[in-house]
């Protein structure tokens, strides 16, 4: 300002250095910061309008369920089956599933008053289960709402495809779709795989096949005998999948129906808990509600759940594995007829017998060692009690099963490496269940 800086302007034609000239680029490089700003603004509110709409559909979605068809029925949406990477957490070879997540940790959209739930990225067309059936060519089974097919997706994996009967629309139809809902969600290594379901002409239910078919035919006299170790390895996979049902799912889920037909037993022999048509799921408020009717197969339900069908808890559960597991013992049939007497609970016919050589299953040729039986012997009587209350959780009852399993798994390398084999181990059965009597009991609806 004094004077004494010199510039020069030689070679800048265009330079402006007058305040006329700076004031006119600072009022156009203003409007242009006016204009990007107002840019902005319009696009995020037409993002913001965006999402609000896509709420208020989803929205108006979720209050739908239930209303179309009928109570009954539920629409869903047809989409080919995938999805992505759930979120889980994995613990003791399951997936733990957190609320609003189906088992593969998608997300449902919603539940509407009667309780069923938008099966997204489940559902099968009715061309894809007729590929994957080759048009139900090969049957391999029968149950009482229809009738399973062997099938076969295109990646060469193995499924099972039960078709539900036509005939069994009502209740069928609840089953159905209550077994779908329930294996959406639970995911587990003793649990049959769940791949997927169609509700189209063709209503269907696929899991991956199990080629070992199921424990009701390994008891009967049509198959080879099991060895000890095996049946105990079995009982000891089907605990552990119970164990999940009830403690490792967000909400308890009661099954209802374990008996042998329902435990499945893939190449390794390894026991998968199938057929959730009865299960149900049960949050904490629901433990103050009556069921309105028992469901279920004779000689495996609850004696308590039998006389009030709001005692249906997980230990009808733990009654239902404790017949199971006598069988396991004893290679008999729920129900027994011996000559000159009338036909017997197996918890009745146990009781009136004081050796284990009396009741354990013959094909077993007394290899055995006496101390895991006895054992599984004493678990069996402590899941059968009549009174629910005197039952051990799961949780004991995996711990139990697993000693014994270890006891023969000792014994099975002790002869191995000997080449031994042992002869039958004699044993007192002790008293009763817990010191009761099965005499009297209604075993029968």
């Amino acid at each position: 300002m004094n004077g004494q800086l010199v510039l020069s302007f030689g070679g800048n034609p265009g330079l402006c250095v007058s305040e006329s000239c700076t004031y006119k680029k600072k009022k156009k490089k203003n409007i242009w910061i006016i204009v990007v700003a107002s840019s902005a603004a319009v696009v995020a509110l037409v993002i913001l309008s965006i999402i609000s709409l896509a709420s208020w559909k989803k929205f108006r979605s979720a209050q739908g369920i239930g209303t179309i068809a009928t109570q009954e029925e539920v629409h869903i949406n047809r989409v080919n089956l995938g999805g992505s990477n759930p979120q889980r957490e994995i613990t003791d070879n399951a997936f733990k599933f957190h609320n609003s997540s189906s088992a593969d940790g998608l997300t449902t959209k919603g539940e509407g008053r009667d309780g069923l739930f938008h099966l997204d990225n489940w559902e099968l067309m009715d061309d894809d289960v007729v590929k994957m059936t080759n048009n139900f060519e090969r049957e391999i089974g029968k149950g009482g709402f229809g009738t399973v097919y062997l099938g076969k997706k295109d990646d060469g994996t193995q499924v099972a495809v039960k078709r539900l009967k036509e005939m069994s629309q009502l209740q069928g139809s609840k089953m159905f779709l209550n077994e779908a809902r329930l294996l959406t969600r639970v995911r587990h290594k003793h649990i049959v795989p769940f791949i997927g379901f169609c509700n189209g002409v063709y209503r269907c239910l696929i899991y991956k096949y199990m080629s070992g078919g199921n424990l009701r035919d390994y008891l009967s006299d049509n198959r080879g005998a099991m060895d000890w170790l095996v049946r105990l390895k079995i009982a000891l996979d089907v605990a552990k999948g119970l164990e999940y049902l009830h403690n490792g799912c967000e909400e308890l889920i009661v099954h209802r129906d374990i008996k042998p037909e329902n435990i499945l037993l893939n190449e390794k022999m390894e026991a998968k808990i199938a057929d959730f048509g009865l299960g149900k799921m049960f949050s904490d408020e629901d433990f103050t509600q009556t069921l309105s009717s028992i469901k279920g197969t004779i000689g495996y339900l609850d004696p308590e759940y039998l006389q009030c069908c709001s005692n249906l808890r997980e230990r009808s559960d733990i009654y239902s594995f404790g017949v199971v597991l006598l069988q396991l013992i004893t290679g008999k049939p729920v129900y027994i007829v011996e000559a000159g007497l009338k036909a017997m609970h197996i918890t009745e016919w146990v009781d009136m017998k004081f050796e284990i050589r009396d009741i354990v299953d013959k094909r077993l040729d007394g290899n055995y060692h006496k101390v895991s039986l006895q054992k599984a012997m004493d678990l069996a009587k402590k899941c059968t009690s009549l009174k629910s209350d005197s039952r051990p959780s799961m949780e004991y009852v995996m711990a139990d099963l697993s000693v014994c399993w270890e006891i023969e798994k000792a014994r099975a390398m002790t002869l191995n490496s000997t080449g031994e084999t042992s002869s039958g181990n004699v044993c007192s059965l002790g008293s009763n269940r817990s010191g009761e009597t099965s005499s009297g009991t209604n075993f029968s609806r």
